[in-house]
C-alpha cells in the first residue's frame, strides 16, 4: 500500500465512521522505505496522526490548538481512564485502523472537549503521565521476567 493510500485509507475510516474526513496537515512519504511515512490530519480540534512504519500502522493523537504534540492513541485511553496501564503496553502488534477510528467515534464528544484548546495544556499534562505509567509498568514487566529468568 502506498502512502497516498494510507492517507486516502485514513480519510475513508473517518468519513465511515461519520466523523469529518480531517484537513491533510502534512504527508511524508518514504518509497525506498517500502511506503513508510505519515499523513496528518485536523479533525475538529485535534490533529490526527496516521503512521505506517515497516507495514504497521498507528494513529497519534495532538491538540490543534498545540500542534506536533502527538501521542500515542493508547496513552490518550489510559489518559481518559477508558484502559487500563497493563491494557495498554501488553497489547502484542498495533491494533488495525478500523478499532481505533471506531473508538475515537464512540468518544468524539469527550476528545473535542478534552482536546480542545481551553482544555489542551491539562489534557497533555494527562498524557504526559500516562505516557510515563505505560513506560514504568512496561520496565516492571521487564523486571519481572529478568527476575524469573535468573531464578531458573
Amino acid at each position: 500500500m502506498t502512502q497516498d493510500s494510507l492517507k486516502d485509507h485514513a480519510q475513508q475510516l473517518l468519513a465511515a465512521a461519520g466523523l469529518p474526513s480531517g484537513e491533510v496537515i502534512h504527508e511524508v512519504v518514504h518509497p525506498e522505505h517500502f511506503g513508510d511515512g505519515e499523513v496528518a490530519l485536523k479533525v475538529g480540534p485535534m490533529h490526527l496522526r496516521f503512521v505506517r512504519q515497516r507495514g504497521q500502522d498507528f494513529v497519534d493523537v495532538s491538540p490543534a490548538s498545540v500542534p506536533g504534540q502527538y501521542h500515542q492513541f493508547g496513552d490518550v485511553e489510559l489518559a481518559m481512564g477508558w484502559k487500563t496501564v497493563d491494557q495498554v503496553w501488553s497489547k502484542n502488534e498495533p491494533e488495525p485502523l478500523t478499532s481505533v477510528v471506531e473508538r475515537l467515534r464512540a468518544h468524539y464528544a469527550e476528545f473535542s472537549d478534552a482536546f480542545s484548546s481551553a482544555r489542551a495544556s491539562e489534557t497533555l499534562a494527562k498524557l504526559r503521565f500516562a505516557s510515563r505509567r505505560r513506560g514504568a509498568a512496561f520496565v516492571d514487566h521487564l523486571n519481572r521476567l529478568a527476575e524469573a529468568a535468573r531464578k531458573k
